[in-house]
């Protein structure tokens, strides 16, 4: 559709969708409004569509509306119009607009799901009807699959209370034929009912045709439960029993008689505790899961909502639990339990005192024997598990027990250290001062490790204690003071403090002194001895093993960065700085009583003075520019004066534009400006070169000193300007980057340690934070407390 059919077929339907009486016509209703609206958007007119939806919002649309909105287009149509970037070319009308109009209609439709469809009494009304005659019955399912899984506590109460036999089956009926995100309710509530409900529920959700695909999920997996009720005793009949078993060697033919209960029941825990386990009721950008459970008190079946890691513990405990009720000695599931208790109790409590911090998890080891604890310690030492190691040695100091701290004596005549000794040389300082106290409250206890105990207790106290509320602390080691300086930089503004030290030797001293830091990034230029060499000693060192460890894949042909690089960045902080209010107006809304041409002139008359202003606010800007490049003393020739007379009007209006998005339409002189600026760049090869080999370390520093002083706020809009500046479009020069066989060389070397990773040279908080970020993926590696 062309631009003019366009604008004819917009004015057409603005004609139509005038909602009050006249000349006899009936007014439109608030659905029909919302259509008008559609055709405009998928015509293109996005700006009419927008005065429509105003429109559409002024009729107070009821939740009736909105739900047959959706009906027509579908669950998610109002939903969609937050996706669409652009409605009006002024960003500040348009940010006015997403935030007065769509987002109050996107609320009133969710609202009107939240009255209608979830309505207790239209549930109750459709429960009822599904023991009416066949087609009420399919018009019942339809509707109740609407409200989703609303619907489980209505539908679990009408099963349990309604005598009538015709209405039970009806119930059950429909929890075969119900939506898959009812199950996890009807789970939840056979496992709290009266024996001749769970009977029922159970016979109906094993009637389901998904009902092996439902197991995937941990929240409507069924099989848990079926081995628990297979295990119950078999001295008396029980249908209960009877159906779980029936039903279980059905599932797994003839390896049924060779599981037992506890070990399947172990088994389904075991994802649970490594985080690997899935959920149907979640909500992954948020990491929540909807929890369902039986409410005894009031005999109904209830949700919360939880985090991720509390529904795996909800679930791995009960599992857990019910092997243990299953068969009381069966190691495994007694041993899992402890582990998954205590590693998720020391995550809670911050790794920090376990005993005054979480008292329930502190007793339940503290009935433990001892032999059971040591046992899981040196598993969770040989498996690298902080939290659970943390824990185990913390209750050990308390217990006292000689055999944690006492050489054993092996078979073969040999010797074998103690566990809380092992504990000492672990890869994380918490676990090292935890055993090295322990070994402290033990009595005559001997391990002979009195030296390493004095060794941990004097690097735990050799930090200093004013160590302020940054994040973290960080350790960078790079020959190059200047790009050192830089990551240190970079660091500082993400919350890190830094200490920068020059060889490979300084660093293994200082990590030697004390183990008070989080990470080390290491430049893959270090000397002294060279990061081949390096790499392994800092891994087997047990202060730094545990630490995250970042190498700098910096280029060979250049330790800084570029000049024009860097004068984007300055370019765009003094954007983000900038203190001149200049307000620019916005486009208002079309008049409909405007002829064309005269909406044509009005809009013609705005965007000048739009362009005006913008044309101050540039001038401003690139003087600016210049005084801070002049500030730096570059040394510069015919060329590169050339050069930079085009690429600080260029960057300057690049700035502009990826603050205020603008486009040929809202600022058509500006953008034509810009878009000669970088043509002519682009087809002037011959100034290329004049940026090359210059020196910008003082620009460097003036750029840190700027950097320094943003707030989060203005990190963030400077984060957003700098994005919004393309550097391919504007014909950046890219710097140099390390080449593929060095790449290959460092991931090599760095994947033959743990937790060593390779990161190209930062340049900016953007893709850095995210990377920082990136190398701490466990809990236990992430900053500590300061006053720890």
């Amino acid at each position: 559709m062309t631009s003019r059919a366009s604008l004819a077929f917009a004015i057409a339907l603005i004609g139509t969708t005038v909602t009050f009486a006249q000349d006899g016509i009936k007014p439109k209703t608030a659905p029909q409004v919302f259509a008008d609206a559609r055709d405009l958007m998928n015509a293109g007119s996005l700006e009419v569509a927008a005065d429509v939806l105003k429109d559409f919002l002024g009729l107070n649309p009821t939740a009736q509306d909105y739900l047959d909105v959706e009906a027509k287009y579908g669950p998610t149509t109002f939903l969609k119009l937050r996706t669409v970037p652009r409605w009006y070319d002024d960003p500040k009308r348009n940010a006015a607009f997403k935030t007065d109009v769509i987002e109050k209609i996107v609320t009133a439709s969710i609202a009107a799901n939240e009255t209608l469809l979830k309505n207790p009494n239209r549930i109750a009304k459709f429960i009822r009807n599904l023991s009416g005659p066949p087609e009420e019955y399919l018009y019942a399912i339809a509707e109740l699959k609407r409200s989703g899984d609303a619907v489980v506590t209505q539908l679990m109460e009408s099963l349990r209370l309604d005598n009538e036999p015709e209405q039970r089956a009806a119930v059950l009926r429909a929890i075969t034929e119900l939506g898959p995100e009812i199950v996890p309710g009807v789970l939840a509530a056979a496992q709290g009912m009266a024996d001749e409900f769970k009977l029922m529920t159970l016979t109906a959700l094993a009637h389901r045709p998904d009902f092996i695909q439902l197991a995937v999920n941990t929240d409507s997996n069924a099989l848990p439960y079926l081995w628990y009720l297979s295990a119950l005793p078999k001295n008396d009949p029980n249908p209960l029993r009877d159906f779980a078993t029936k039903k279980l060697q059905a599932l797994y033919a003839v390896a049924f008689e060779r599981r037992t209960a506890e070990e399947e029941l172990t088994r389904f825990a075991r994802p649970l505790y490594e985080r690997k386990a899935k959920f149907a009721a979640i909500d992954s950008a948020n990491s929540r899961v909807k929890l369902w459970s039986w409410d005894a008190a009031s005999n109904l079946v209830k949700s919360q909502d939880v985090s991720r890691s509390f529904a795996e513990e909800e679930f791995g405990l009960k599992y857990l639990r019910w092997a243990i009720e299953r068969n009381a000695s069966y190691e495994p599931a007694t041993d899992l339990f402890l582990a998954f208790s205590t590693s998720r109790a020391v995550e809670r409590v911050r790794f920090s005192d376990l005993a005054a911090n979480d008292a329930n998890a502190f007793k339940l080891l503290a009935v433990a024997p001892p032999s059971t604890l040591v046992r899981l310690l040196d598993q969770a030492i040989s498996e690298n598990n902080t939290a659970l190691a943390l824990g185990l040695v913390q209750s050990l100091g308390d217990k006292a027990d000689r055999s944690a701290g006492t050489v054993e004596l092996t078979a073969g005549g040999g010797t074998r250290p103690p566990v809380l000794v092992k504990a000492l040389d672990y890869p994380d300082p918490r676990v090292q001062i935890a055993a090295a106290l322990a070994l402290l409250n033990i009595p005559k206890a001997q391990h002979g490790a009195h030296a390493r105990i004095v060794d941990v207790l004097k690097r735990a106290i050799a930090p200093d204690a004013a160590s302020g509320s940054s994040q973290g602390k960080a350790l960078v080691a790079d020959p190059n003071s200047v790009r050192g300086d830089q990551v240190a930089g970079l660091l500082r503004t993400i919350g890190y403090q830094v200490e920068l030290l020059g060889t490979g030797r300084q660093l293994a001293q200082r990590i030697d002194r004390s183990s008070d830091f989080d990470l080390v990034l290491v430049d893959r230029h270090i000397v002294n001895p060279l990061l081949v060499d390096l790499i392994p000693m800092l891994r087997g060192d047990a202060n730094s093993a545990r630490r995250p460890l970042m190498i700098v894949a910096s280029p060979d042909a250049r330790s800084q960065l570029g000049l024009e690089t860097i004068l984007a960045r300055i370019a765009a902080l003094i954007a983000t700085t900038e203190t001149v209010d200049i307000e620019l107006p916005a486009i208002p809304p079309v008049d409909r009583r405007k002829a064309i041409d005269e909406i044509e002139r009005d809009r013609k008359q705005l965007v000048d003075l739009r362009d005006n202003r913008l044309r101050e606010l540039y001038d401003l800007r690139l003087a600016r520019l210049q005084r801070l490049l002049a500030s730096a003393n570059i040394k510069q020739d015919e060329l590169l004066r050339r050069r930079l007379d085009l690429r600080l009007a260029q960057l300057t209006m690049a700035a502009l534009v990826a603050e205020y998005e603008l486009t040929d339409k809202s600022a058509p002189r500006m953008m034509r400006d810009f878009n000669q600026l970088t043509d002519l760049i682009h087809r002037q090869t011959d100034l290329d070169h004049s940026v090359e080999n210059v020196d910008t370390e003082a620009l460097v520093k003036l750029l840190q000193q700027l950097e320094r002083v943003l707030t989060p706020p203005l990190q963030k809009n400077f984060d957003r300007i700098r994005a919004g500046m393309d550097d391919e479009a504007l014909a950046l020069p890219r710097d140099a980057v390390v080449d593929p066989t060095t790449q290959a060389l460092l991931r090599r070397i760095a994947a033959a340690y743990p937790g060593v990773s390779v990161i190209r040279e930062p340049y900016s908080r953007v893709g850095f934070e995210d990377d920082v970020a990136a190398a701490m993926p466990n809990a236990a590696q992430r900053p500590r407390d300061p006053a720890e």
